[in-house]
């Protein structure tokens, strides 16, 4: 499909607040809650709350573990609307949730926390059709579960207009979160996109556009401000128009960054004497209360409120009466601005004090950078638009993958490269780094943003591939990255970032195709950019056999990181879904089977050990076959949670006299030479492991010779077992060495852990595209 079509038809609308009239097409009335978060703070227990789940979290994750938090902190919601299952009709209320794509609500097992919540009973529904089939959500910490079930979803109270959805698939829970026990909503209605959905159960609305039930397939969001009254009207969704009686004449449309959450680019925040410029990832999400942002900006933009982050309430206050100009977001070429009646909130504290209505958080690189939570959504109107087309473009794209078989299998030999982090470890300048980097994070936020840092942190990679590119052909050394999806190298107008490094030249190769669209990819902190191309991007060196793909459409940047300035690699090929490519550009090799040119669509990476020798063989990339040399039998599939990352669930991790079961999302990635996870689990495995914490470069030290066994990983009905010679690395300091992990807190969004190449060079990993699922084998090599 073109992408060019795609980028106009999917869009999210912000429009002006404005009494206008018209008539509405399903209009779903709100009840305005105010958020348990609001309540706690008036309360003087949000502080309390705050700081005794971050003491499980790191003092004790296996009973932290047990206290439930739900995705997207659902303690945070304060609009619910009602909707019927089932024939007759059984009433709930639910969280309408933009940042989510399922709908569950209690069944009539479901015990001891969904006391006082009204439950679905399908022996009374005459409509409804079991599937067998279990149903597990997993939050931050905390899961909701039980059985999946097929009835009529109706959007509305009984008494009201209702959309009725037939057919429509939704969980019925046996478990919910212990957080969302003393709430008032029932179950949550996810209304974005299917590539989000757990088991990929079509959402409800999408269902009710895959039906053509509704006139237009969009709907629009109108919040109204209600001040600290509860249970009132809370606004209005309207599905299949652009709500004309709450909402003035569009402003503009603004294309989203994938089909996942309702992700778009802001390009800079202002209040008062603050203002920042940079493109970051933002959501529109009704499910939150407040907007979230990198801390840093946060702090800049609350010093020029006047507002003081106050530690007991784990949030910034200021006097009630503040008011100090809008907080003014750049969405394209507009200038969205938010009053201080929006961002100001009053949650009753009575001594004239209100709460700066934002909250920090870090992405990792992953989901969003910022949140536009209520505030933003009351301020402006959001237009959801769908767009059929889209749905039908992206429903033929799988069903081109699922279908094809055809051509030719390719080996892609490998290049082994230290990572940058080891090697400043070893000359003891990782620390400085490290320090350095959070020093402009935290002290100047405007500078920090100028600083560079790769996504997926690519001073991390260890494994780098040769592909040429154009007729005849221009060669490259690049990061073979399962954990991205696009495809770019530098070109000749690019600035001194590229000195050093090869440039494709366009104007010697007879098959290129100019797009002529600008290109940026936004890092942590610095950028990739330059203009699109099209020509013949070939995997591996010109001196092997290649895997030639026509017209695959890829980046020329005239603009790279400085972090990857120094590096080894020219560029950056990336091997994931085309849902996570920036501009909804098609990766090469989903092109590759697109055009039927694999013999299955698939592919085989194995990860060789090769100690701390550089630029020698490093492993094979296997497109198109499993790589039967180099990698045993299947140990068994593990399917995807969804076609982004290669992203899939693990249930356990264990070393030594540690372990924890709990079921995280987790992503293979090459582009990682550690293992990634939650702070307090890995803090855990280290202790086990007789591993010492070094704050000043954040690792864990152990002796070199320590065998405290292996690093068991549970995915599936499998267990994994990572051998010491994977997960302890030296670095070159003598008798001491590294455990090869890191922590990283996912805050909702994006994957729990990283398994990087530790457990990509004990088991090989098979990227079952067509099937969209994940096999891994053990690796035949006698280092592992």
């Amino acid at each position: 499909f073109q992408t060019i079509s795609v980028m106009k038809i999917i869009f999210i609308a912000l429009v002006a607040l404005l009494g206008l009239c018209s008539a509405a097409v399903v209009q779903h009335k709100l009840v305005y809650r105010e958020s348990r978060k609001a309540e706690m703070m008036r309360r003087g227990e949000w502080g309390a709350y705050v700081q005794h789940k971050a003491a499980l979290r790191d003092a004790n994750p296996a009973v932290y573990a047990s206290l439930p938090q739900n995705v997207n902190d659902y303690g945070d919601i304060e609009y619910l609307g009602n909707i019927t299952i089932g024939t007759p009709p059984q009433p709930f209320l639910v969280v309408l949730d933009t940042g989510s794509s399922n709908l569950w609500v209690p069944g009539t097992t479901c015990g001891g926390t969904c006391k006082g919540k009204k439950k679905f009973d399908f022996t009374k529904s005459t409509t409804f059709v079991s599937n067998n089939q279990s149903w597990v959500i997993q939050y931050e910490s905390g899961s909701a579960k039980g059985f999946l079930g097929q009835d009529t979803v109706a959007f509305g109270a009984a008494t009201e207009q209702q959309l009725p959805v037939p057919k429509t698939t939704f969980g019925i829970a046996t478990q919910i979160s212990a957080d969302f026990k003393n709430d008032a909503a029932d179950g949550i209605l996810g209304l974005a996109f299917t590539s989000l959905a757990v088991d990929h159960v079509v959402p409800p609305l999408i269902n009710a556009i895959n039906q053509g039930l509704l006139d237009q397939p969009l709907f629009t969001v109108w919040l109204e401000h209600m001040g600290t009254a509860t249970n009132v009207g809370g606004g209005i969704f309207t599905y299949g128009a652009i709500d004309t009686t709450n909402c003035g004449p569009v402003i503009a449309y603004q294309p989203l960054s994938s089909a996942t959450y309702y992700q778009f680019v802001a390009s800079g925040f202002k209040l008062g004497s603050y203002s920042i410029t940079k493109n970051y990832q933002v959501i529109s999400d009704t499910g939150t209360s407040f907007i979230g942002g990198p801390q840093s900006v946060l702090d800049g933009i609350a010093k020029s409120l006047g507002a003081t982050y106050n530690a007991n309430y784990g949030s910034y206050l200021l006097p009630c009466g503040t008011n100090k100009g809008t907080l003014d977001i750049t969405i394209g070429a507009n200038v969205y601005s938010i009053e201080p009646v929006n961002y100001v909130i009053d949650v009753g504290m009575g001594d004239g004090t209100c709460v700066f209505a934002v909250f920090p958080f870090n992405n990792f690189g992953f989901g969003p950078s910022w949140i536009l939570g209520d505030p933003f959504v009351r301020q402006y109107c959001n237009i959801h638009d769908i767009g059929q087309q889209r749905m039908r473009t992206t429903f033929i794209a799988l069903v081109a993958l699922l279908g094809l078989c055809s051509a030719a299998v390719l080996q892609h030999k490998l290049i082994f490269r230290e990572s940058q982090k080891i090697q400043m470890m070893r000359r003891g300048e990782w620390g400085a780094y490290v320090q350095h980097k959070e020093a402009l994070r935290d002290a100047n936020p405007a500078v920090y943003a100028n600083v560079p840092q790769n996504v997926n942190d690519y001073g991390d990679f260890e494994y780098l591939g040769n592909i040429t590119i154009g007729t005849p052909p221009q060669p490259f050394l690049v990061v073979l990255d399962t954990g991205s999806a696009n495809l770019w190298v530098p070109g000749p107008n690019c600035d001194g970032s590229c000195v050093g490094k090869r440039i494709f030249d366009s104007q010697k190769s007879t098959t290129f195709q100019i797009d002529g669209k600008p290109w940026s990819i936004q890092y942590g902190s610095g950028n990739a950019k330059g203009y699109l191309g099209q020509d013949t991007v070939a995997f591996g060196a010109a001196t092997e056999k290649q895997l030639p793909v026509p017209k695959t459409t890829f980046g020329i940047a005239t603009h790279i990181s400085a972090d990857f300035k120094s590096d080894a690699a020219e560029g950056i090929l990336g091997l994931a879904f085309t849902s996570l490519a920036v501009d909804h550009v098609v990766p090469p090799l989903i092109n590759a089977i697109s055009q039927g040119i694999l013999d299955q669509p698939i592919f085989t990476v194995w990860l060789e050990h090769k100690g701390s020798a550089n630029n020698v063989g490093g492993g094979v990339f296997t497109y198109g076959a499993l790589d039967t040399t180099n990698c045993g039998d299947i140990i068994a599939y593990q399917p995807l949670s969804s076609a982004t990352y290669y992203q899939f669930v693990a249930s356990g991790f264990k070393l030594g006299s540690y372990s924890i079961t709990k079921n995280y999302q987790v992503i293979s990635d090459t582009g990682t030479s550690f293992i990634g996870g939650p702070k307090a689990v890995i803090a855990g495995l280290a202790d086990a492991l007789g591993a010492t914490y070094h704050s000043d470069d954040q690792s864990y030290y152990l002796p070199c010779a320590t065998a405290k066994g292996t690093l068991d990983v549970t995915i599936g009905s499998n267990v994994y077992s990572i051998k010491p010679v994977n997960y302890i690395v030296d670095v070159g300091m003598g008798d001491t060495c590294i455990f090869a992990a890191f922590a990283f807190n996912n805050f909702g969004f994006g994957p729990s852990w990283i398994l990087g190449d530790p457990f990509i060079r004990q088991y090989c990993n098979v990227h079952d595209i067509g099937q969209q699922r994940m096999g891994f084998a053990p690796s035949l090599q006698a280092s592992t």
